[in-house]
């Protein structure tokens, strides 16, 4: 049976990792092709898993705007 006081760290886990995908996605240009996967379901979870990772790095950069005396944009960056 599943250990429920690992549901957290493991949701945690796969929050931080699609995130790690997003990033490598906007800073490499590289995509996970969910257009093979064959079973419709199964591109539907993957893409609704990739949007978290998104969503989470939206969010993140918005509030790393709202404090620019913590978080300064590098140079060659645009706001």
């Amino acid at each position: 049976m599943f250990n429920s006081t690992k549901i957290i760290p493991l949701t945690i886990d796969l929050v931080v990792f699609s995130s790690l995908i997003s990033g490598v996605r906007r800073a490499g240009g590289y995509q996970i092709a969910t257009d093979r996967i064959p079973n419709d379901n199964a591109k539907w979870c993957a893409d609704k898993y990739l949007d978290l990772g998104e969503f989470v790095v939206d969010q993140s950069i918005s509030m790393m705007g709202r404090y620019p005396e913590v978080f300064r944009a590098s140079s060659g960056h645009k706001k």
